[in-house]
């Protein structure tokens, strides 16, 4: 019986630091720090190796080692994580996940019309394309101060066995509170991508350059005032979550040493936001049923008219669902997509960082 040392799950950490150049993996030094995540759980990371043992033409009816092919090369790799929102993580993945820059002091903003401020090129292979370089000093000109990439880490507490992921980008991300779990503290669940080739040995990063998640958190508890759901005015919440999805492709082939993707493509078919939310029902929120029927056009606001800590603001939804939530007191709960206007912004969010 193998009398190697065993690990705790709690032993593991999960981080992200904003690469310099697209693609390029950037290790935690000076200047340049590792955010970690408060997460509750690491899942073990998808990398979807291609492994082909179909038995071929030969003798016997069996595969042989000599008919495997295994392939890593161009794959699809998600990194997933859930965890808790705190005051130096939230800001970060938000930035992420919408692939903007901060639009101001705590503000991030989709706006009418979004489309990626470019297709992410990761190499210079074509005229017509964008190139790495072109692509970070625009993104850097919105306001960013990366390569609108991350690599990411998985912290292994053995030796040399911590995990790498360059060029990714967060494709999902769902930030949600239930008043019944943990006061209302809103957590974090989401999915890096990357279409790049993965290090899985590598040393763990130096803990001189890494942020720890902080201990201010967010709550549903500070959505006090100015607050309309599905268009019903102050609703007495019991949950509220929002799911912003950012689909991303990795597109084509550059390189002899190393194949990398040649196109980073953000927001195909389209950058799409989600809400859900349970309130007790009563007079204001009976009519949502008929609101539903009809597609009638809604409004999201969700603030704290105090310290403006957290917020979501979008004035064009409409319900996708619509049900009873029975507890002690009878409840509804509404879901309903985000829908961009005429103008201005599709979804602001406000996520206080200090």
């Amino acid at each position: 019986m193998s009398q190697a040392a065993h690990y705790s799950p709690s032993e593991f950490r999960f981080g992200f630091l904003p690469e310099e150049t697209i693609g390029t993996a950037l290790v935690p030094a000076s200047g340049k720090t590792l955010q970690l995540i408060n997460v509750d759980s690491i899942s073990a990371p998808s990398l979807n190796t291609e492994i082909v043992s179909d038995v071929r033409s030969g003798a016997g009816r069996t595969a042989k080692t000599a008919d495997l092919y295994v392939n890593s090369t161009l794959m699809k790799r998600e990194i997933s994580f859930s965890g808790t929102a705190d005051y130096n993580s939230l800001p970060e993945l938000l930035s992420a996940v919408m692939g903007v820059a901060e639009a101001s002091t705590d503000l991030f903003k989709v706006l009418v019309g979004h489309t990626p401020l470019f297709d992410m090129k990761t190499d210079v292979q074509r005229t017509d394309d964008t190139t790495a370089a072109t692509y970070a000093s625009a993104w850097a000109a919105s306001g960013a101060t990366n390569a609108g990439t991350h690599t990411v880490y998985i912290w292994s507490p053995v030796t040399g066995k911590s995990m790498q992921f360059k060029g990714c980008v967060l494709q999902s991300l769902t930030v949600s509170s239930e008043m019944s779990s943990e006061s209302g503290r809103f957590k974090v669940e989401g999915s890096w991508v990357t279409g790049y080739n993965a290090d899985l040995t590598v040393a763990a990063p130096n803990s001189s350059f890494v942020t720890a998640y902080s201990s201010n958190y967010y709550y549903l508890t500070d959505i006090d005032t100015h607050t309309a759901v599905a268009g019903v005015s102050d609703p007495v919440m019991q949950s509220f979550s929002m799911t912003v999805d950012n689909p991303t492709e990795y597109l084509g082939f550059v390189g002899t040493s190393e194949v990398k993707p040649e196109i980073i493509s953000r927001a195909v078919p389209e950058i799409s936001a989600n809400w859900e939310s349970t309130f007790k029902y009563d007079t204001d929120s009976a009519g949502l049923f008929e609101t539903y029927e009809a597609g009638t056009n809604v409004a999201l606001t969700t603030s704290d008219s105090n310290n403006a800590k957290i917020g979501f603001t979008s004035a064009n939804n409409v319900i996708t669902s619509v049900g009873f939530a029975e507890n002690a007191a009878q409840y509804v709960t509404v879901g309903a997509k985000v829908l961009a206007g005429a103008s201005g912004s599709m979804l602001e969010i406000v996520a206080k960082d200090a």
